[in-house]
């Protein structure tokens, strides 16, 4: 493989022998993947204090895919510099946050007495920083800066130092300081060459962008999956990219190319089990394209065979089984998100929570309960800003007009819900979610006898994109067109 900065940038800190062992071992390598992995496993041959094996370490820590850091992490406790490293992944079952906090910070405290060199140094802070709350957080970062500042040939490695800088700056909801940093770690690591940095920085902007705009979102992705797939060959973090791009497509309607985009992760993933996020994100997909059999079926036996608390599991199983109208087998699903939805805490699991229970005291006829229940569900995922949130909350508030229509209630003739889900489909431009709102507008434009408005509002949705994503939701405004045309003959 050719040379890249992600590597060459620690040539200055290394010694002459170790630097040649490198280009040996990158004559050999087909990707940077293939060059980590080669590296650890030469690296077994040298003791942990050898700066060949510290910078396999560095290098499997970076690259940060589970089956080659458990080939080298259990050799870091060999090394008192290396040690804190080798604490880096601590969220596996019986490990807690105290156990980590306990064994990691008197092992750091200890490497840095050992004063190692000061690339090492400085990312032993780095790591500090990701790991610390205040005032620790800007105590280990204003160490890294000085450590740059004072020594120039370690500007490579300041990309990371944005990096973390963004990464706060996204927790504190600081949208613009988050995309400030990050463009700077970007244009640094693009200088440097270091491209496993520049990739995960468009991957790190995928991610947190994905609600705020998911075009944009999705055009970082775009850029990351090129990079990390056809270039570095990462293999778990192109899933994190085909996640994060399947979720964009589903924001926009285009449910056919995120179910592709999951599928393709599964291809890519080196876990033969399923995660119970894709599981319950294809039964979502599935339930989007009013497709329940097949939801069904990604469901099956997870609910209980994923022992950990995972609410949403169990809001996609009562949707499933309302689209499948087996209404009485709903309880136990809803009982138990909503007890995991309240032990958790969070507003994320209850809006799901929330949405499914709508959905069922529509499926009821429970009209006034539903949308109650429905704009509770609106409300939280508003203040979350959760894309898929409000267009889930949109389009049942919009189905229960229709039903409401249905059943001689009086809704209005404006139908307050379908102007504001078009509103924001229009606005956000989302192309899938356009067309099933002119699926609704012409189911409740045909109740009120208004057959030619119902087929030109579905013509009209059929120029709103011709993208595979929605393939099937093409096929069935062509197949109401047809049902529409079939009624006005007779």
């Amino acid at each position: 493989m050719e040379p890249i900065g992600t590597i060459t940038m620690f040539y200055p800190f290394l010694d002459k022998k170790t630097v040649e062992l490198i280009e040996s071992i990158l004559d050999d390598a087909f990707h940077y993947y293939d060059f980590v992995q080669k590296l650890v496993e030469i690296s077994k041959s040298y003791d942990m204090s050898t700066p060949i094996a510290r910078f396999a370490v560095i290098q499997a820590w970076l690259l940060n895919e589970t089956d080659i850091w458990e080939e080298i992490q259990p050799r870091c406790g060999e090394d008192i510099v290396m040690m804190p490293i080798g604490f880096w992944r601590f969220s596996k079952p019986g490990k807690t946050v105290e156990e980590f906090n306990a064994n990691f910070y008197p092992a750091l405290e200890a490497s840095i007495s050992a004063r190692p060199d000061d690339w090492l140094l400085l990312y032993l802070h780095m790591i500090a920083a990701r790991l610390s709350q205040e005032p620790e957080y800007s105590k280990n970062i204003d160490i890294a800066v000085r450590l740059v500042e004072e020594n120039p040939e370690l500007v490579c490695f300041s990309s990371y130092i944005h990096q973390l800088r963004g990464y706060k700056k996204y927790r504190a909801r600081n949208l613009e300081g988050t995309l400030e940093e990050i463009e700077r770690a970007s244009e640094i690591a693009r200088e440097c060459n270091d491209l496993l940095r520049t990739s995960y920085c468009s991957l790190m902007m995928g991610g947190f962008f994905i609600n705020d705009d998911p075009h944009k979102a999705l055009t970082y992705l775009d850029e990351f999956y090129i990079l990390a797939k056809d270039t570095l060959h990462l293999r778990e973090a192109v899933g994190d990219a085909t996640r994060n791009m399947a979720v964009a497509y589903q924001i926009f309607g285009e449910y056919d190319m995120a179910l592709e985009l999951l599928f393709e992760d599964q291809k890519w993933s080196p876990h033969a089990e399923i995660s119970a996020y894709t599981a319950e994100h294809v039964a979502q997909l599935y339930c989007d394209l009013e497709l329940p059999e097949q939801s069904l079926e990604w469901l099956k036996g997870r609910t209980e065979t994923f022992d950990f608390n995972w609410p949403y599991l169990h809001s996609a199983m009562v949707r499933v089984l309302v689209q499948l109208d087996r209404l009485d087998e709903t309880s136990s699903h809803l009982e138990t998100a909503h007890k995991l939805s309240l032990a958790i805490g969070e507003d994320g699991p209850m809006m799901y929570y929330l949405h499914a229970l709508g959905l069922l005291e529509l499926a009821r006829g429970n009209l006034d309960e539903a949308e109650d229940t429905l704009q509770s569900a609106l409300q939280i995922a508003t203040e979350l800003n959760s894309q898929r949130g409000l267009n889930y909350c949109l389009l049942a508030l919009t189905r229960l007009e229709v039903v409401s229509l249905s059943q001689s209630r009086d809704v209005g003739s404006s139908g307050p819900w379908m102007t504001q889900l078009e509103k924001h489909a229009v606005k956000k431009n989302y192309p899938g979610i356009r067309m099933q709102h002119a699926l609704l507008k012409a189911e409740y434009q045909e109740m009120i006898g208004e057959i030619e408005a119902a087929q030109l509002a579905l013509q009209d949705a059929l120029t709103f994109t011709d993208s595979p994503g929605v393939k099937t939701l093409r096929k069935r405004i062509q197949e109401r067109l047809q049902e529409l045309e079939t009624s006005v003959d007779a």
